[in-house]
């Protein structure tokens, strides 16, 4: 018998590296490589995270290692305080929707595997008004801010646009029944994303979705706890403002 040798540090490396060649063009790639190199050599024990809450090293925690996809609502920008661009860099890709069009030419340029879709999502079909702050991050339908900070609240646009279903953009888009991860992140606007989605029809293994003022004596009533129990969906973490719930096969 002929004993398995285990990937070195180096057979590691040269897999990551390949990958994210094969995720990004080569501007992009040559800038990740610089600021990977920067970080090892600064700090070589440090793990890197995009999300604001390290939520994208949950999520690999969570879902272990795999080449998998996602569907990542309210997106924002292909990098910056991302959930799932780390998980882009290991070989996923997905769908990436936003309200905010200015963020299609960053995914084209920075993330070309995933498509890019220009969608307000809700619960129903309406005419709504997306408001575009000076910090893109809270930018909403809600048109409410959630703290007072008139520098990153000053308007910046208004613009009226016709929401739509999640379902029914996953149906156009021919997303698989089961898929790996649902990412969910639309400033007070998250219940009514989640409540547009078929869950007898569309199974995420991992639904991530933002919960503000949730804490933990109120976790397990909170509506949407509520909402995705009867779909065999467990509560297993709650970080930053976010909850983790994965589906238990």
């Amino acid at each position: 018998m002929i004993a398995q040798r285990s990937p070195s540090t180096g057979d590691r490396l040269g897999g990551k590296l390949r990958t994210a060649f094969k995720q990004l063009n080569l501007l992009p790639f040559s800038r990740w490589i610089l600021s990977e190199s920067a970080r090892k050599l600064l700090n070589p024990f440090a793990t890197t995270s995009y999300a604001q809450f390290a939520e994208d090293l949950l999520i690999e925690h969570l879902l272990g290692p795999r080449t998998g996809f996602y569907v990542d609502v309210g997106c924002h920008h292909p990098v910056r305080l991302s959930n799932t661009y780390r998980l882009y860099l290991q070989g996923w890709h997905g769908l990436a929707i936003d309200a905010n069009a200015a963020f299609g030419p960053l995914f084209a340029q920075l993330r070309p595997k995933d498509t890019f879709i220009h969608a307000a999502v809700s619960s129903t079909e309406q005419d709504a008004e997306f408001t575009a702050y000076a910090d893109s991050a809270l930018s909403s339908l809600s048109g409410m801010p959630l703290f007072d900070s008139p520098k990153q609240y000053a308007v910046t646009r208004i613009e009226k646009m016709r929401t739509q279903q999640l379902d029914t953009i996953l149906r156009s888009q021919a997303v698989a029944r089961k898929f790996d991860l649902l990412s969910i992140d639309i400033e007070t606007h998250d219940e009514e994303v989640l409540a547009s989605l078929d869950l007898n029809e569309f199974r995420p293994e991992l639904i991530v979705i933002e919960a503000h003022g949730a804490d933990l004596l109120s976790i397990a009533q909170h509506t949407i706890t509520r909402r995705l129990l009867p779909f065999g969906y467990t509560l297993v973490a709650f970080q930053g403002d976010n909850l983790f719930f994965q589906k238990r096969s």
